[in-house]
Order: C-alpha cells, then sequence, then structure tokens
C-alpha cells in the first residue's frame, strides 16, 4: 500500500480527506506539538503516523518526507497574523518541498490552491499562484486542485451562514460573484481518485449549481421555512468596515469575493459519479 504524507490533516479539509484515503493508503501526518488532543485523537483513531514539529519549516518537512510516494500539501490561511504570512504558509513550504523531494527521490506532490485564482487581485491569490508556478517548472509530477467554497459538516463559513440566518429574523448579505459550492465528501473522493489518473494536472473544480451569496440565503431560508427580512449591504460600507480592527471581512476577503469561481470543468463526468448540490445537502439538515 502506498504512503502519503499529508501536511494540514487536521484541518476541515485535511480530517475529510484523511477519512476518504484511509482504506486505500497508508497515511502519515506532519503536525505541531500544539495541536488540539482531539486532532490527535482523530489522526491516531484513523491509524495515520504522526510526525511532530514545533513550526512548519524546511527541518521538520525534511524529517516528514521519508519513506513516502505522495506529498499533500493543504495549508491555507485566509488571514495573516504575526505567526502566519502567506508567503511562508502558501509558497516557500512549497519550494522547500520541492527541493526535498528531488533529494529524495519522491516525485508526486498534490498542492490545494484555490478556484478563480488571480495572482494580481491579493497577496493570497499571488502566493498560491507563486506557489502553482513552482510546481509546474519543478520537474515533478503535480496535481493541483482548485476549489470553489467547500461546504459540509465541520465546514466554518457556510455553516456559520446558515445558523446566522437561522438565529436571526434579519439577514444581512452582499453582492458576490457567482460561486460553485462543492459538498467536501465528494471533493476529497475526487482528490482521491486523481490520484490514480494522469499527473501533471490541474483541476478547477466546483459543485453542481453556480450561486452567489443572495441565492444561497435563499435556498437557506426556504428549507427552513423562515420568515426573514433580508437586508443588502453596499459593498462601500463593507470596504470602510473593513479598515476598522478585526474586521469582519478584510479588505482582500472582499476582493476575492468579488472574483468569479465558478468553472466549465465537468468535474461529474470526469470522476465518474453524483456530486450532491448545496440544496440536497440542506435537506440532510435539521
Amino acid at each position: 500500500m502506498k504512503k502519503v504524507l499529508i501536511i494540514g490533516g487536521t484541518g476541515f479539509i485535511g480530517k475529510n480527506l484523511i477519512l476518504e484515503l484511509k482504506n486505500h493508503y497508508k497515511i502519515k501526518c506532519l503536525v505541531r506539538k500544539s495541536t488540539k488532543n482531539s486532532n490527535i485523537d482523530f489522526l491516531k483513531s484513523s491509524d495515520a503516523e504522526l510526525v511532530y514539529c514545533d513550526n512548519i519549516n524546511f527541518d521538520s518537512l525534511n524529517t516528514a518526507i521519508n519513506n513516502i510516494d505522495i506529498v499533500i500539501y493543504l495549508i491555507g490561511i485566509i488571514r495573516e497574523t504575526k505567526d502566519s504570512k502567506f508567503k511562508k504558509l502558501h509558497c516557500e513550504n512549497v519550494k522547500d518541498i520541492i527541493k526535498i523531494c528531488k533529494k529524495k527521490g519522491v516525485n508526486k506532490i498534490v498542492y490545494l490552491s484555490v478556484l478563480g485564482i488571480n495572482a494580481k487581485v491579493t497577496e493570497y491569490f499571488y502566493t498560491k499562484f507563486k506557489a502553482e508556478e513552482e510546481l509546474k517548472k519543478s520537474k515533478l509530477n503535480y496535481i493541483i486542485f482548485r476549489p470553489s467554497i467547500i461546504f459540509g459538516m465541520g465546514d466554518v463559513p457556510i455553516n456559520s451562514f446558515i445558523s446566522m440566518i437561522k438565529r436571526h429574523k434579519f439577514v444581512f448579505y452582499f453582492s458576490t460573484r457567482k460561486m460553485q459550492p462543492i459538498y467536501i465528501k465528494d471533493f476529497t473522493k475526487c482528490m482521491r481518485l486523481s490520484l490514480r489518473k494522469k499527473w501533471n494536472k490541474v483541476y478547477d473544480i466546483g459543485g453542481k449549481d453556480a450561486l452567489n451569496l443572495e441565492e444561497i440565503s435563499d435556498l437557506i431560508i426556504k428549507r427552513f421555512g423562515l420568515n426573514r427580512v433580508r437586508i443588502k449591504i453596499p459593498l462601500s460600507l463593507l470596504r470602510l468596515m473593513s479598515l476598522f480592527p478585526n474586521p469582519f471581512l478584510t479588505y482582500a476577503q472582499l476582493k476575492m469575493l468579488q472574483v468569479i469561481h465558478t468553472t466549465s470543468f465537468n468535474a461529474q463526468k470526469e470522476f465518474n459519479f453524483k456530486f450532491l448540490s448545496f440544496e440536497n445537502y440542506l435537506r440532510k439538515l435539521k
């Protein structure tokens, strides 16, 4: 059985990917020593081999990339902090992985990017774009996944939005471009199936339906039979609010939501199974 190193295995996507892969691959995870006990328990219950580190850097990556066949890099941040920077986490770590893989004879890397990527829009997009470029010129085998927004049990953005609409009489929303929400279990199944397909590919991948934020709120209100007053917030006001400390959305996040997050690529046909629509996912919720 081939062995996969997952970097970012304790996040929403990482946990679901481990559940998808664990019966098909041996799994190894690089985890910080500060990782929550509940996440460590999850990894151990999934029979994952753990490599502990203080920080994800060249030395910790070099230790983890031993006796494996595929590296899967899932780490991504939406906001920078003092200790977490876009350039380091999105790009520089990938450059280190490429160097280490070449040295140790590991020639397959999977990278999690984002649908609608545009290097000129934000630093988030730019650093993801630069990582993609590093992989493409590395001469290693790569798969790049660019998903739209991902939903499912455990995701924060969509489930927080659902919870807010269920709790409050007034629903605040703003204009966004279309996105193609994809169910987490469909996405991770696509990732698993891709590992046995032709490498050196970029998958722009979305779900069954193209929806904006207003349409998503409509489906939620309809599903739960709610009587809600919808209030549209002008983008100009949100941009102003983004200048204050700890805003609900940063200016960069607002810019990214004005980028089209849809694709003409037919992932259902490519991977030969039917995706769960966002509307049908809502029907599964209480």
